[in-house]
């Protein structure tokens, strides 16, 4: 399910650029009230939702391309299309 809560992580990281005033650890902290930690992992997960690839894929195309080719091919049982 994608959620507000997924939008705003993702607008969020693709927004987001060094020097803006404070560390993205502490805009993290302050933005969404959970540590870096759990941001990176709730980012993964996002990658391999379909809702959050139509939504980012400028974000999520680039990063799933990084990943090992077996984790390519787990995304591409949700979408036939992935690996051509």
């Amino acid at each position: 399910m994608f959620t507000e809560r997924h939008r705003a992580i993702l607008e969020f990281e693709m927004k987001w650029t060094p020097g803006a005033g404070e560390s993205k650890r502490d805009a993290i902290r302050h933005r969404f009230g959970i540590g870096v930690s759990r941001y990176h992992q709730i980012l993964r997960y996002l990658c391999f939702q379909p809702e959050a690839r139509d939504f980012a894929p400028e974000f999520t195309e680039p990063w799933l391309d990084r990943q090992p080719v077996r984790v390519r091919q787990l995304t591409s049982a949700t979408d036939p299309t992935r690996l051509t």
